[in-house]
């Protein structure tokens, strides 16, 4: 998307949509908290003990409730997050939020070569290794900036064409 504001050349916000990874989520959180729940209503509401060692039932509503509220929190924040990317006059710019609280900037000097890159389909999220990082939602693959050092940073996007232009853009105007 191409934003009416002349300092941002490129603008993209994505999230995590996929299907795939909704029907994993919900059936992991839909599990977990169900048999926490099933163990609540067994032990208190029924009386009869839940597994072979039950707690005492205040611990029993303590740890289920507990539970509850983190995964429905981990479910908000796979719901609420969002990587943002901007390429600006003055350089490329990605924010995953919510862990990073301001963008970060990625340096566009030194970049011996850049192209498109498909990713390994269940590779989400950033990922650090020593020769390379990966920012990651859009799961059809992105932009991979190599630079002089052997150094690759891996931008996904669902608009790789128009990310390289904006990119290849500021390179030249900062020659």
């Amino acid at each position: 998307m191409t934003s009416s504001n002349p300092q941002i050349l490129f603008s993209e916000v994505q999230r995590f949509r996929q299907k795939w990874l909704w029907a994993i989520i919900i059936i992991i959180a839909g599990a977990d908290a169900g048999l926490f729940l099933v163990g609540l209503i067994q032990q208190v509401f029924l009386g009869q003990p839940f597994g072979s060692k039950p707690v005492p039932n205040g611990a029993l509503i303590s740890i289920t409730s507990f539970n509850l509220v983190f995964v429905g929190v981990l479910v908000w924040l796979f719901y609420y997050a969002k990587m943002i990317t901007e390429v600006r006059a003055d350089g490329l710019f990605v924010r995953f939020v919510p862990i990073q609280q301001t963008f970060l900037k990625i340096p566009l000097y030194n970049i011996a070569s850049m192209k498109f890159a498909a990713y390994p389909r269940f590779m989400l999220g950033i990922h650090y290794s020593k020769k390379k990082t990966m920012y990651n939602m859009a799961n059809t693959g992105g932009v991979e900036l190599l630079y002089n050092d052997g150094h690759a940073f891996l931008l996904g996007t669902r608009k790789p064409e128009e990310l390289t232009k904006a990119i290849r853009q500021i390179m030249t105007e900062k020659q």
